[in-house]
């Protein structure tokens, strides 16, 4: 894998394009994937910002907590994505996550809304109006795999050689991502395990680990894929729980929620930002449709902004710093 930047700006400056990419680190680096891929070569993914183009879309009720779209929609946002192409489904949960965390913070800002909780003290829920993003955890791959997601154990009683994924969205599609995590290790290793002394029938495999695989050996094989799996966690902000006043600080795993484009406002946000900008800035519907989120915001508070200095300009006026004598206005 390259550690230079300069093939990676060299190859985006190529593609032309008006607004820049989000690019980011891959918590599997890159190395799950084949060596010929921008992934691998990188340990980096390339990919558009969200617009209103995609806001309008995946914020219709067809579109609105289906994890089949919305992970279609990330594939889609990806540059670089081939030789082979990888499809969403194959790339493992953390990787991406971490294109959905981006892509929230840097649309919407660091707060969530709309998400539930129970405290940690007394297992409330908790609903709170808003949340902050205050501190971020992303677990790196921290070994080297034998083939593309395909990662070597060897038990220590009966040395039997078994090869193991890390999961993937498709995993994710059809257990969902609570199920997921709240397998027990036995059920888990079931899920995960893809070879056993060169079988790869799942059910040879489920039988292997109910009947043969020692418990030492059933714990010692899930901490070790506990410790290497790539995640990216995110910690709130404290949450006073309203039933026994416990300070809670939120700490959990990236998914698809975080994206933020079913908010229920969404729509009511974007005709005030689009009515705005067509009004005061002569933007056609087109040109305000892809814009990126952030900087159609970051254009609606500037354009107020200046509409309310050239209504009032000595309400503006009297807003300036004070000069000291002798001092240049710039």
């Amino acid at each position: 894998m390259q550690n230079s930047l300069f093939p990676v700006v060299k190859k985006i400056s190529d593609l032309g394009l008006k607004y820049p990419p989000i690019v980011s680190d891959l918590p599997s680096l890159g190395i799950i994937y084949p060596e010929n891929h921008f992934f691998h070569q990188y340990g980096k993914v390339v990919y558009k910002k969200l617009t209103a183009q995609e806001e309008q879309l995946y914020s219709e009720p067809l579109f609105i907590n289906n994890s089949v779209l919305l992970n279609q929609m990330c594939e889609s946002l990806i540059y670089f994505n081939d030789s082979p192409k990888i499809s969403i489904e194959d790339m493992i949960i953390a990787d991406r996550d971490v294109m959905v965390l981006m892509q929230r913070i840097v649309s919407f800002g660091d707060k969530l809304y709309g998400l539930e909780f129970e405290c940690s003290e007394c297992d409330s829920k908790l609903s709170p109006s808003e949340i902050e993003i205050r501190d971020i955890k992303i677990e790196k791959l921290s070994l080297i795999p034998f083939e593309p997601n395909k990662n070597v154990f060897m038990t220590k009683i009966n040395k039997h050689r078994i090869l193991f994924k890390f999961f993937t969205v498709k995993d994710e599609l059809e257990s969902g991502i609570s199920a997921l995590y709240s397998f027990k290790p036995s059920e888990f290793l079931s899920k995960v395990i893809i070879d056993v002394d060169g079988y790869n029938d799942p059910q040879i495999i489920e039988q292997f680990v109910k009947r043969d695989l020692s418990i030492k050996d059933v714990r010692k094989l899930y901490s070790y894929i506990s410790e290497h799996e790539p995640y990216i966690k995110f910690i709130s902000n404290s949450i006073i729980c309203k039933n026994c006043h416990y300070d809670n600080k939120v700490e959990t795993r990236i998914n698809l929620d975080f994206l933020g484009i079913n908010h229920e406002k969404t729509k009511e946000i974007q005709l005030d930002e689009f009515y705005i900008l067509e009004r005061h800035l002569n933007m056609t519907y087109d040109d305000v449709l892809q814009l990126p989120i952030q900087d159609r915001k970051s254009l609606k508070l500037k354009t107020i902004a200046n509409v309310k200095k050239e209504n009032n300009p000595k309400e503006a006026e009297s807003n300036e710093p004070l000069q000291r004598h002798g001092s240049k206005k710039i």
